[in-house]
Formats: structure tokens, C-alpha cells, sequence
């Protein structure tokens, strides 16, 4: 039946009409991947977005919450896949094609049937079968994806980590002994951070095994962050709404688990406002319409409203009756909110209703400039930039040729399987990809393939059965080579890149793929990356000029580098980091992997620096010190101590190597330091800054405090016990920026913000009267 598809504004009367339709609807927990909008994560894990795909990075960043780790950055961004526009595939709450990235999540694929379909073993039919589905893991700056192996003889199951990491992934498990039914996780990454999934959706299955329905835990969501020392970094709460069947009251058909808010403790959290309607099918029931940044004191920061239309499909007419329709979300404008709630800033979406599954066309920016897309056969074709919508002549223009670069009239691409993917889902990947500026030359990119690691027979298998190394690593395509050209032709710089993996001690082989048709399953393993060497050649006047080598050497301990050597003009320097493999066990406990402990650099063999952090505190890890080796005598001396912290994990005194203490002065609950003392202890000044601190959370809760904030600032530094210390003073509004500064000689800048928390001034007061050292312009074209 012919397709057909239109744009429909969020019009009451046609969803009147189709919503009787609408209502039968969809058991998302019958699909292979069962959770909209969370199951679309899993695209990103799965093919990667790179030139070698031909699926571009499209991204809009949007709010920024502050933690009190500098690991954990709670971001919130949307980003567009070409891989989640197609029919089958259900809308996300964000609109079609989009994720809005932000908590964590960890998402399931169900392979063939459900793992955990053999729940009772009082019934008949009961048997202990294999576990084969896939578990996907989005976590702030990680991902990566996992399983379980059973031992049908024990009944026990193991969780093998199918991403070449250091993670440590732990579950725990319901009461449940015939098969596992999984209750929550934890993961906890290379610097000892920790997230807790304690909250989860649920589906339901229909026709299980025992000629029922099984519900099951369809995904589990990130509750909780401890840093290494459990010290609370973010907590993330949901609405969870369900849905039981009308004539099993006491099953469910679903129960949703949506982010409602991410708290910050101390500096601010991010409120999540959606619409609910089941009534759409292939939709997400929840629709975002709102996210806001608030302070800790509930003081409006910034925000987003989503505007949407929708996609329309013919989807099936009965003998006799009316067309029915699917459909699906679309994100149109994206609004910006200044701090009094009115809209500052908006970026436009438009789609390419000419395609089946209409792909992003246009993204038209808040100052007006255009970016258009053109896509053909699920890539990028061109990148074309405009400095308004009514121009037509781009001012900046990128092609994409996936031609072979030794036979142009052929492609370079062909198709490769996903991993475990939906019946046999595929998708292109091309050896060869040229990027034309059609005003500054071209790029060249040379990829490695999977067919470049040859299959071979699988000997723990089936007769049939095939092994492919490296696949999962190699599967988005791996850079071979660069070559850059000028806009004549002439070779400016080639980088070389060469590879060398091995397989990860004691990792299990795992199912790649399984083709019912003709019998035939793939196994592969996770491999690490050992070595990496980069080379890069410059070239004048087309003739090699300057050659410059970069080599990478990995530790196992913890994937992370822990050699490197440039070579330039014969010159080398060299960098060899040291990692807690032993003597920290404070570290260890905590699964601290991949901080250094000690640095050093080499220039043409010749030890020139070297550096050692301590971290003696065997209370938590925390670093104590800092020790640097004298290279011409060999002594050790300590450059810097560290030695308090509060119980946030704030440094509030270190002492460096002369031996005069500096004292700092946390304030804005203990979020942001508001006064260094140079020259005293904190058990010094301690008797002396409650005032301030307590000056501080007041101007936190109301920023016409601040005059008061300054005033205890003054009276602070006229303290006769600290005359004899330097002391600066800082305040601030929170999430928004520093306001004044104030250094040991006494003379305050100020510094001034917009609505729209853009830095406009930074004034100082001389002799009652405004001066100004600097100012900041926002000028915005239209």
C-alpha cells in the first residue's frame, strides 16, 4: 500500500477522529526493543556516527547542572540519529529521530524470546534455557553494553561486560530461584564514581511459555551518584504511571518510569514537565515540553520549551471502512527561556516530507543562519550553510563522496549486520569517504572494515558456526589514513594510523549474530587497544616536509594510556604515567583505576621531570600530597600538601613547598569557595567565618542580599586576629556566575549579567563613581 505522509499541526478535531483508532494501539513490551524512547539509545552504541557510516553528529546543547565532582558534568543535550526515523520505529518523548540525553539508563534488547520467559518451575514446560538478550548502558561521559551467560548445570549466571572498559557492573536480584530476575544495578567507573539503577519500567509479554502473559523489567534507570568516597553527587527521580489489563487487574500492561528531576546537591537541579497521551501509537505516550534549570533555592536559571508536529502515515484500511493513520512526533522549535521565563532564543526544525521516513532537512539557528541537510539512502550527502533562510547561495558548502577511491564509479560502501540486531537489521559502512569544502579543498578518509579481520571457523560451535575478530571495535569503521588537499589538488598533510589490538584476558566469546535461515551463528570477543601510532606528514609543494610521530602505548591495568613518545625531527619526548595497580588500596577498594599516581616526562632518553601524587589518607581517596624528584641530585621533595578537606571532599587548607598555609573558605552550601586566606591555618580563621558562610546561603536564597554578603566580607577582613593574612573574598550567583571579587588591596570589581546570564560588565567603584574595565557585547544578526 502506498505511503503517504504530510505534516499535521496538534489539530483537535483530527485527533477526534483517530484517536477510537489509535486507542487499540501498541504492546510496546511485545517489541524487541520494548521502551520508547529509551530503546533508541541504543542506536548509539550500536553503529557509531562517523564519516564511514555516513551518519553526521547533529546535536543541540542545552542546559548545564554543576556538580560538586569535576567528572560528573550533568549535561543535558538533543541529539538526531538517522537510524530512529523509521516507520517501525516508535517516536521518542523529544520527537522522532531525536534523544534527549540526560540521567542514565540501561536499556534492554530482546533477542529472540525473553530472557527470564521460564519464571516458575512448578509448571510444565519449565527449562533452563540460554540468556541471549543485550543490555545497553548510558551513563554520564560512558557507554557500553552487556549480558549474562547462564550455566544451565549450576543455574548460575554471569554478567560479562561486552565493551572494552573498566566498568564494574554489580546486580542484584530477586527472590526469584528459577531463573534471574533482575531487581537493580550498579556501576561503578574507573575514578571510583558509582551509579545506582534502583528504578525501572516495566512490560508485559504476551504468550509466554506457560500460555500466559510475563511481565518483566523492560529497563532500569540511574537513581543515584556517590563519588568514590559515597559522598551524594546527584539524585534523579521519576513519574512512573501504569496501565493494568481490563480483565487481569492485577497485571500490568505497562508502567512507564519518566526523569522528572536531576538534583544537584548544594547548586541547583533540572525539572522535567510532559504531556501523557496514550492515544498515539508508535509514539512515546509522554511528550517533553518543558526542562528548567533552577538554583538550589528554586530560582528560575534557564529552561527549553518544545513546540512538535507530527508525521502522517497510511497505515491499514479494512474492506469497507476508513483509512487509518499512524501518527508520529516531530520536534519543531526548540525555545530557549531566559531567567524571567520569556522565550530569548529559538531554533527551527524543518523535514524532507518527500522521503517515507522524512529525515531532518533544515535547522534554522536563533541568530537565523541555516544549516540544511541533504540525505539519500540513510547518509550525508551534503552540509550546506546559509546566513538566512532567504538565501540561496550557501556561504559554506560540504559534499560527502562514498565512491571507491580507486574505482569512482563504484561504491565503497556495503552492507554489515548489527549486532544481535532486529531481523537482521544492517546498515552501510564505507572504506572510502571524500569531504569536499567546496571552497577550501578536500579531505580523504581511508577506513578499516570488518572484512579487513577475515572470519574463520568457530570451534565451540555448530559445524557452520563463524568466529570474526574485532568486529564490535571495527564495526564503525577504523581511520586508517587522512589525506588533505587544497582547493588545486596539492597534498597538504597525510596522517597515518596503525593499530594493534589484543583480545582482553578471560573475555568470553559472545553471539554476534544468529541467521535462522541458514543455521548459522557468529561469535566474536573484546578486544583492547595496546598500541596506537599516529603519523602525520606535512607536505610543501607536494614533497614530504616536516614528519611528526605520535606512539601510544595502553596499560591493561585500566585501558588508559600509559606511554606516549613524539618524534619530531628526530627529536623525542616521552610521557610514562603510572597507575594504583599496587600499594593504594585505599584506591583499589574504591575501583580507582585510572588516575595517575606518578608522571614522568623524558626528552631524547633523558629523565627531565618527574612527579609522584600521594594519596596517604587511608580514610578516602582523597590526594595528601604531591612529591617532584630533583633530577640532578635524586632527591624527593614535597611540592605541595593538601591538608584538610570538609566532609563535601572541599580542599580548605594546603600548604606549598615554602611552608606558608592557605586557608579556603567554603560558602553557597559548600559549593563554592567565598574567601582564601594566604598565610593562616583553617584552625586559624575557623572561630571567624561562620558570618560569612552564613552571609553566603542567605544571598544563595535571595540575591538582594548580596549587600550584606559584602558587608560581612568587610568585616571579615577588618578581623584583628587576621590582619596579618592576605584575603580575597569572591560572591556569586549561583549557576550564573561570579559577582564580585575583592583581593587583598580592597579595591571590588563587580561583575554584571543579563537576563540571558551572558557576562555584560566587570565595574570597579573609585571614589563612589562606576568605572568600567570591561565590556561585553552580544550582537545577534535579525
Amino acid at each position: 500500500m502506498k505511503k503517504t505522509i504530510m505534516l499535521l499541526g496538534i489539530i483537535s478535531c483530527i485527533f477526534s477522529q483517530n484517536a477510537a483508532a489509535q486507542q487499540s494501539g501498541i504492546n510496546f513490551g511485545e517489541l524487541p526493543r520494548p521502551v520508547p524512547t529509551v530503546s533508541s539509545l541504543a542506536s548509539y552504541n550500536n553503529v557509531s556516527q562517523t564519516n564511514a557510516t555516513g551518519l553526521p553528529e547533529i546535536s543541540i546543547p542545552l542546559l548545564q547542572l554543576p556538580s560538586k565532582s569535576q567528572d560528573i558534568q550533568l549535561n543535558i543535550s538533543l541529539s538526531y540519529n538517522l537510524l530512529n526515523i523509521k516507520r517501525d520505529e516508535p517516536a521518542a518523548d523529544i520527537g522522532t529521530g531525536w534523544s534527549l540525553f540526560s540521567g542514565g539508563v540501561i536499556s534492554r534488547n530482546i533477542v529472540d524470546e525473553l530472557d527470564e520467559r521460564y519464571y516458575d518451575v512448578t509448571l510444565n514446560g519449565y527449562e533452563k534455557n540460554q540468556f541471549d538478550d543485550i543490555y545497553y548502558y548510558n551513563i554520564p561521559g560512558i557507554s557500553g553494553k552487556f549480558k549474562f551467560v547462564r550455566d544451565v548445570n549450576t543455574n548460575s549466571f554471569q554478567l560479562i561486560n561486552l565493551s572494552a572498559n573498566k566498568v564494574k557492573i554489580e546486580y542484584t536480584r530477586t527472590s526469584n530461584t528459577a531463573t534471574l530476575v533482575l531487581n537493580s544495578f550498579t556501576i561503578t567507573d574507573a575514578k571510583g564514581n558509582k551509579f545506582l539503577f534502583n528504578d525501572y519500567s516495566l512490560a508485559n509479554l504476551n504468550g509466554d511459555p506457560y500460555g500466559g502473559s510475563n511481565e518483566y523489567r523492560s529497563a532500569f534507570f540511574l537513581s543515584k551518584i556517590l563519588d568514590a568516597n559515597n559522598v551524594e553527587i546527584a539524585t534523579f527521580t521519576y513519574e512512573k504511571r501504569s496501565k493494568n489489563k481490563v480483565y487481569l487487574p492485577d497485571k500490568k500492561i505497562y508502567q512507564f518510569c519518566k526523569l522528572k528531576s536531576i538534583v544537584s546537591p548544594g547548586f541547583g537541579k533540572i525539572e522535567y514537565d510532559y504531556i501523557f497521551d496514550e492515544a498515539w501509537k508508535m509514539n512515546d505516550p509522554y511528550q517533553v515540553q518543558k526542562i528548567v534549570l533552577k538554583d538550589w533555592n528554586g530560582h528560575l536559571i534557564s529552561g527549553y520549551n518544545f513546540d512538535y508536529s507530527y508525521f502522517q502515515y497510511e497505515d491499514i484500511q479494512l474492506e469497507g471502512g476508513p483509512m487509518e493513520y499512524i501518527y508520529k512526533r516531530a520536534l519543531e522549535k526548540v525555545k530557549k527561556l531566559d531567567r524571567n521565563g520569556a522565550v530569548s532564543e529559538t531554533t527551527e526544525l524543518t523535514y524532507n516530507y518527500a522521503e517515507l521516513d522524512p529525515p531532518l532537512k533544515r535547522l534554522i539557528t536563533p541568530t537565523k543562519g541555516v544549516i540544511q541537510y541533504e540525505f539519500t539512502d540513510g547518509r550525508v550527502m551534503s552540509i550546506k550553510h546559509y546566513t538566512s533562510p532567504a538565501e540561496v547561495i550557501p556561504a559554506k558548502s560540504v559534499r560527502y563522496d562514498y565512491s571507491n577511491f580507486t574505482n569512482p564509479n563504484i561504491s565503497s560502501g556495503k552492507a554489515f549486520l548489527i549486532e544481535m540486531g532486529i531481523d537482521n537489521a544492517s546498515y552501510n559502512l564505507y572504506r572510502n569517504v571524500k569531504v569536499i569544502d567546496d571552497n577550501n579543498g578536500y579531505t580523504k578518509y581511508y577506513y578499516k572494515t570488518p572484512d579487513d579481520f577475515p572470519q574463520t571457523s568457530y570451534t565451540g560451535g555448530g559445524t557452520n558456526d563463524k568466529f570474526w575478530p574485532y568486529y564490535s571495535t571495527v564495526s564503525g569503521g577504523l581511520l586508517e589514513k587522512k589525506e588533505i588537499y587544497d582547493a588545486h589538488d596539492r597534498l597538504l598533510l597525510t596522517e597515518q594510523s596503525d593499530y594493534l589490538f589484543e583480545n582482553i584476558p578471560g573475555a568470553v566469546d559472545y553471539l554476534l549474530f544468529d541467521d535462522k535461515y541458514s543455521n548459522i551463528k557468529t561469535f566474536s570477543k573484546s578486544i583492547w587497544l595496546k598500541k596506537l601510532t599516529n603519523t602525520s606528514t606535512v607536505y610543501i609543494n607536494n614533497n614530504p616536509s616536516i614528519e611528526e610521530q605520535l606512539e601510544t602505548e595502553y596499560s591493561i591495568f585500566n585501558f588508559q594510556p600509559s606511554k606516549t613518545k613524539k618524534t619530531v625531527d628526530g627529536i623525542i619526548e616521552e610521557q610514562i604515567l603510572n597507575y594504583p595497580e599496587t600499594g593504594y588500596s585505599n584506591l583499589s577498594n574504591a575501583h580507582i583505576l585510572s588516575i595517575p599516581v606518578t608522571t614522568e616526562e623524558k626528552n631524547d632518553g633523558k629523565l627531565v621531570s618527574k612527579v609522584e601524587t600521594k594519596y596517604d589518607n587511608t580514610n578516602n581517596t582523597l590526594p595528601s600530597s604531591i612529591l617532584a624528584t630533583n633530577i640532578s641530585d635524586g632527591t624527593i621533595k614535597t611540592t605541595m600538601r593538601f591538608d584538610l578537606y570538609d566532609d563535601r571532599g572541599n580542599l580548605i587548607q594546603f600548604t606549598p613547598s615554602v611552608g606558608i598555609p592557605t586557608a579556603i573558605v567554603y560558602g553557597y552550601n559548600k559549593t563554592q569557595p567565598i574567601a582564601k586566606i594566604e598565610g593562616a591555618t583553617y584552625a586559624q580563621i575557623s572561630p571567624y567565618i561562620q558570618p560569612i558562610i552564613d552571609a553566603s546561603n542567605l544571598d544563595a536564597q535571595n540575591p538582594d542580599t548580596e549587600l550584606a554578603l559584602l558587608l560581612a566580607f568587610d568585616n571579615f577582613r577588618k578581623t584583628p586576629e587576621l590582619k596579618n593574612f592576605q584575603i580575597t573574598t569572591i560572591s556569586y550567583d549561583p549557576l550564573i556566575g561570579i559577582t564580585t571579587t575583592t583581593p587583598p588591596n580592597g579595591i571590588r570589581e563587580i561583575y554584571r549579567y543579563n537576563v540571558n546570564n551572558q557576562l555584560e560588565k566587570i565595574v570597579v567603584i573609585v571614589d563612589t563613581k562606576e568605572v568600567v574595565l570591561k565590556e561585553y557585547r552580544y550582537n545577534y544578526k535579525n
